[in-house]
């Protein structure tokens, strides 16, 4: 009877014992795939055939001030004013905006969507009775079915003056990307959140029950999950003392994750990258640290909020960058009306591919730079005027994978000249955008001035034996 008893007792634990069990060998494969990963030689991957697309010919999209890959990659939507980003600044009358969608593998153009009609402004009356004289939009990217677009909007009285006082509308477009139909939602769509010039954040939207947040600002973290309450919340939250060493799940062995739809993801999203003279009296950072701030659009998994967050993190400088003596440029980054935490925690760098890219700006350089969804390749494009080159680096030894020159007009003074685009408020206006598609196959460059879209493919070659 004894013994029943115990075969008994063994058989009542034997789904525990397997689940733990199961636990156990999933970590044991989770350590043996991450050596394995460290210890095998790596593909090459190297940019496909370049693929750049006029928006001003196909579309009539002369100032595309963003862009975005559809949730498979299959698709890139476009947005901007029909004029010149020169001419829609100093217009003075009402300059339309449209949404194009383009095939990502052949630059084809599907079809195009007249966005300022869906918010109720007339671009066809340009008359006294029209009471728009502008608008500005700002992309929050594709609802992670893809089933959706959304823009923050505003819309002002004056095409000269884009401020508070000319502001008479704004809110959140959600465009329906299969039958082009449109949902408003009317709030404070955040494009004055620094009226006194401290940053205050950007609204969270819930577009289940059609509302808006008061502007929402994210606490320090290397990682972030969307909380029941509706809000981002921090995972991995940083204090003000300075970290020696990553989590493993932020660090270089673990995807940044895709904030359109993954449930966890880290704060190292596309962004800038700052040397310390590029961006003097960052809080936090100091004349040895630089940064890197990344401004992102946030989807909760299940499409029912949005907002856009900024995340920054200062970073020692590597040795030889420290050395050097300080070489800022009046008028430099350090103008740049750009949003900015309101302080900053020191971080190491996330890989060594961001160390190589800090070497490569120095103390007064800066850089647009994106991860791969998976975290092993970083993009980047240091901001030089009339000289800029895309280079592909291996994040794990930070060795370049390959690089590509980028063609710049004479008046076109690519991510050196970021804020060219359209007034766009307390929302970043940058000239260029560098983004991945989230199944980390493609990569695109947005340039504003020169009307184009630039899209490459990546392709692998197997590791030599």
């Amino acid at each position: 009877m004894e013994r029943q008893n115990r075969v008994r007792s063994v058989l009542s634990r034997l789904p525990s014992l397997l689940v733990v069990a199961a636990l156990v060998a999933g970590l044991f494969a989770t350590i043996t795939a991450l050596q394995r990963r460290a210890a095998s030689p790596q593909a090459t991957t190297f940019l496909g055939d370049t693929l750049t697309i006029s928006t001003a010919e196909r579309g009539h999209i002369l100032c595309p001030t963003q862009a975005a890959f559809s949730p498979d990659g299959a698709q890139v939507a476009v947005w901007g004013a029909t004029q010149s980003c020169r001419a829609a600044n100093a217009a003075p009358a009402l300059v339309p905006h449209t949404l194009a969608f383009y095939v990502t593998r052949s630059g084809a153009l599907l079809n195009t969507i007249a966005l300022d009609p869906l918010i109720g402004v007339d671009d066809t009356q340009r008359g006294p009775a029209q009471p728009v004289r502008a608008v500005r939009y700002f992309g929050l990217g594709w609802s992670p079915d893809g089933a959706h677009l959304a823009f923050a909007f505003a819309t002002f009285d004056d095409s000269h003056h884009i401020t508070q006082d000319d502001l008479l509308d704004s809110g959140l477009l959600l465009v329906d990307t299969h039958t082009a139909s449109a949902t408003v939602i009317h709030g404070d769509a955040g494009f004055f959140s620094a009226p006194t010039s401290s940053y205050m954040g950007f609204p969270v939207w819930n577009l289940t029950h059609p509302s808006v947040t008061p502007a929402f600002t994210p606490s320090p973290a290397l990682a972030y999950a969307w909380g029941a309450d509706g809000l981002p919340e921090a995972i991995l939250p940083l204090g003000a003392a300075p970290l020696s060493h990553l989590p493993i799940n932020a660090g270089p062995r673990y995807p940044v994750g895709v904030p359109a739809g993954d449930s966890t993801y880290t704060t190292w999203q596309p962004g800038i990258l700052f040397g310390p003279d590029a961006r003097p009296g960052m809080t936090g950072a100091g004349p040895s640290t630089g940064a890197l701030v990344s401004v992102f659009p946030a989807w909760s998994p299940d499409g029912a909020h949005l907002t856009l967050m900024v995340t920054g993190n200062a970073l020692a400088l590597p040795d030889s960058v420290a050395r050097a003596g300080s070489n800022a440029t009046p008028g430099g980054a350090g103008s740049l009306d750009f949003p900015f935490p309101a302080s900053l925690t020191q971080v190491p760098a996330r890989d060594a591919a961001l160390t190589a890219a800090q070497r490569e700006i120095g103390r007064a350089g800066w850089a647009l730079v994106a991860w791969n969804p998976g975290g092993t390749l970083l993009a980047s494009v240091a901001c030089s005027d009339q000289n800029e080159t895309l280079t592909l680096r291996q994040t794990e030894s930070g060795q370049t994978a390959t690089q590509t020159p980028l063609t710049l007009g004479r008046d076109d003074h690519g991510c050196a000249g970021a804020f060219s685009g359209e007034n766009a408020g307390d929302y970043p206006s940058m000239n260029q955008w560098l983004r991945w598609s989230s199944d980390g196959n493609s990569l695109l460059l947005t340039d504003a001035t020169a009307a184009t879209v630039t899209l490459w493919n990546l392709r692998s070659a197997p590791p030599a034996s």
